[in-house]
């Protein structure tokens, strides 16, 4: 999205910088008068840059105002059907990028004119009066400036297929797992004031276990699992691996892990690949079973199966 906002900028900045110099012809006059009662080029400059940046600058205050504007009604309209929607808003980041921009767009916007006026002639333009068209300078330049938009739309034409594109390969990348139907939650059981971390641990159980059922039983809902975090979720909870017959050093990189009911991978759907699903007499303590993604055998297994591993 900004690589085709950019080019979209670049557009507006060659049609004002388009305007300006016709405008400038009209004022050829007056900038000749002006240097010769003595204005230096810095001068010149200057102005040329404070009215560049003054167009400009209404133009950024504009947009924020319809941005805003936009935003208030986009979350009035889909307030339920975006998620953390809480969190748009227009930050001081934003404004402050927006104001970044529009000074710069006036300077390179100004750059045009202030280059036509530094080029002519003021004895010229005193002695043969104000002129009803432009020189050819000025007409090249114009003409150079509207191939350049033509050339930035193309370049914005085909930054959209692209984009439109990448977007369908996106809808259509599998994840792993299924997410049509799925309703996913989060529930958080607080500890009792005294209560230790097993009892803790047993409550969160049987309360995983009634909630279960009482779910299963709900007309629609054919499977339900707990897990401490959904897959491409945001929170990773990850520890080191250890791979058998591997030296540690050769183990830089830390994996995810999800604490699932066995449930988990058919409430998913979750293909599997080789091995077996967990089942409940995983639940002991004298041995942990894991189940391990496609990436994570072939990094840390490439020349045999995990099936069966230790670490």
């Amino acid at each position: 999205l900004l690589g085709a906002a950019g080019p979209l900028l670049l557009i507006a900045c060659a049609h004002v910088a388009t305007l300006l110099p016709a405008r400038s012809v009209t004022r050829a006059r007056e900038t000749a008068i002006r240097v010769a009662l003595g204005a230096s080029r810095r001068q010149l400059a200057l102005r040329y840059f404070a009215e560049g940046a003054l167009v400009s600058i209404a133009g950024a205050a504009a947009g924020v105002g319809l941005s805003a504007i936009f935003i208030q009604n986009l979350l009035a309209a889909a307030s339920a059907f975006i998620p953390r929607v809480e969190d748009i808003t227009i930050d001081w980041t934003v404004l402050g990028f927006s104001v970044a921009v529009a000074i710069a767009t006036g300077v390179l916007a100004s750059l045009a004119p202030l280059w036509q006026a530094m080029r002519t002639a003021p004895n010229a333009v005193l002695s043969e009066g104000v002129r009803a068209s432009a020189s050819a300078p000025a007409q090249r330049l114009s003409m150079a400036f509207v191939v350049a938009e033509i050339a930035l739309a193309f370049t914005l034409l085909t930054t959209s297929v692209i984009l439109v594109v990448h977007m369908r390969n996106l809808e259509r990348v599998s994840l792993g797992f299924e997410p049509d139907g799925l309703v996913a939650f989060d529930l958080a059981l607080p500890r009792r004031v005294g209560e230790s971390n097993a009892a803790l641990a047993e409550r969160r159980r049987s309360e995983q276990a009634r909630l279960m059922d009482a779910l299963r039983q709900t007309p629609g809902v054919t499977d339900t699992a707990f897990a401490s975090q959904l897959p491409a979720g945001l929170f990773c909870g990850s520890t080191p691996i250890y791979v058998e017959g591997r030296p540690e050093d050769a183990l830089g990189q830390r994996v995810c892990v999800t604490l699932a009911t066995p449930d988990f991978f058919s409430t998913m759907r979750i293909p599997l690949r080789a091995g077996r699903w967990l089942n409940e007499s995983d639940r002991q303590p004298d041995a942990v079973t894991v189940v391990v993604n496609e990436p994570a055998a072939r990094a840390y297994w490439p020349d045999r199966s995990p099936i069966g591993a230790s670490g």
